[in-house]
């Protein structure tokens, strides 16, 4: 139902030259669809062992989903999830402190559970900690970079053009650059 609405209301804007996006640029690069490659470059960017995710996903696997995953690890990337909700509200460490010292948790905190709390801090120690990340430290265009490098060889491998691929791992990122170059007949 919200695909839907978010749809028509996109379709109708575009006849207006108007673009929504339904989320953020962390947002276009982590995800679904993208998952495998963000693993692989951030295994060897942030140097852990990407084999405890698989881990993680056997260990809760009743609530862990990939799409869950990729909010986190899109929140962790000072992103948002679907829906808005950013790191503060996630922050372990505060809530922690408060708990300790028997202080009212702020509304940030009160709106995700301690399970989801717990699961970031367990991802955080063994990936990448949000506070060894900045917003402007250029993980975007290292990843990008990294992403690109990865599509040209698999596109050349596969006899596919680049964008077919591109298209398959940033569906979002694909439709934005497609509608800025309106000689581009579908296809970056």
């Amino acid at each position: 139902e919200f695909e839907d609405i978010f749809n028509a209301i996109k379709k109708r804007l575009l006849l207006k030259n108007t673009y929504i996006n339904r989320t953020t640029i962390e947002g276009c690069l982590i995800q679904n669809d993208s998952l495998i490659l963000f693993y692989e470059w951030a295994a060897k960017k942030y140097d852990f062992d990407i084999s405890i995710i698989d881990k993680l996903k056997i260990k809760t696997r009743k609530y862990l989903t990939q799409e869950l995953l990729a909010d986190y690890f899109r929140v962790i990337f000072n992103g948002k999830t679907k829906t808005l909700i950013d790191y503060k509200h996630f922050n372990f460490n505060a809530y922690k402190q408060a708990t300790q010292k028997c202080q009212p948790l702020n509304d940030r905190l009160r709106k995700t559970s301690t399970r989801a709390k717990v699961l970031m801090n367990f991802i955080e120690e063994h990936s990448i900690a949000n506070k060894d990340l900045a917003k402007t430290d250029g993980w975007t265009t290292n990843f990008i970079n990294y992403a690109v490098e990865h599509i040209a060889n698999q596109s050349k491998a596969e006899n596919k053009s680049f964008g077919s691929v591109f298209k398959v791992y940033f569906p979002e990122l694909y439709d934005i650059i497609r509608r800025l170059q309106p000689d581009s007949r579908g296809e970056i």
